[in-house]
């Protein structure tokens, strides 16, 4: 669990992910290390897994599923090229995140991971 990651860099949180990832590997995380999450991003990608349906983890609000990333046709500028394409999923609990909401969430990810030089500007 990242705490505060909204008042966290770019960097920042690729640094304490990477110290987390870690920990969870030599198996030392603390259970308060990795519980009281509101939001999970699980990445199925790692496992040639294109796309897949996340579950949320009770009690978090939401659970983003980010698949591989892979060569397909796309149409640009009327002409066919290949594009890298990845699919991402979310699973939103409508109970706390009204629909409207978790869709614009999926467009302004979509639109920086689309030019990630915004993610440097935003950060």
């Amino acid at each position: 669990v990242l705490r505060a990651a909204d008042k966290l860099s770019l960097v920042e949180i690729a640094v304490e992910a990477s110290k987390l990832v870690e920990k969870a590997r030599a198996k030392k995380l603390r259970e308060e290390e990795f519980s009281g999450g509101t939001f999970t991003i699980s990445n199925m990608g790692t496992l040639e897994i294109e796309s897949f349906t996340p579950i949320i983890n009770i009690p978090e609000t939401a659970i983003l599923g980010v698949g591989k990333i892979i060569d397909k046709p796309a149409v640009v500028n009327g002409q066919i090229a290949v594009r890298k394409v990845m699919n991402v999923v979310l699973s939103a609990d409508h109970r706390v995140v009204d629909g409207v909401l978790a869709a614009k969430f999926l467009q302004k990810t979509k639109n920086l991971l689309e030019t990630p030089y915004n993610l440097v500007l935003t950060s």
